[in-house]
């Protein structure tokens, strides 16, 4: 199972839709912030998740239900893009990924609304719930 985060913006998206060309849909998961943006990805069978939760508060709910830690490192914009960099990764990916870092530490995503649970009928799982069903052993 795959997750990727931020996958109602145009980066996240285009991450879905290739691994949509290269893996089963059951096998991605996507943690949104913001419900009502969240149908375009759940059309494509993917399974979705919403939450408030920080990449911090991911790698701890995998660590607790792996018992493995898992620890999560925010690295600074000029980190990430000089690892981006000696990577070979284009200049225009760096620019792309460095905007969305920092769209993502300005709180621009950081919505929420009850839109999903009116749109599927039922509360959304939790992340503690989707991770537990994914990562457990049991």
């Amino acid at each position: 199972m795959l997750l990727v985060t931020g996958a109602t913006g145009h980066l996240g998206k285009a991450v879905v839709n290739g691994l949509l060309q290269k893996i089963n849909p059951a096998d991605i998961a996507v943690l949104v912030r913001q419900e009502a943006q969240a149908t375009h990805v759940r059309d494509l069978g993917v399974n979705v998740q919403i939450g408030d939760s920080s990449y911090g508060d991911v790698a701890d709910a995998i660590s607790v239900v792996t018992n493995t830690p898992v620890t999560y490192y925010s690295p600074s914009l000029e980190e990430f893009t000089q690892a981006l960099t000696q990577e070979n990764v284009p200049d225009i990916y760096i620019g792309l990924f460095a905007g969305f870092s920092s769209a993502i530490r300005q709180g621009e995503f950081a919505k929420t609304s009850g839109d999903l649970e009116q749109l599927l009928g039922r509360k959304p799982s939790t992340l503690n719930e989707f991770i537990t069903s994914h990562y457990s052993s049991n």
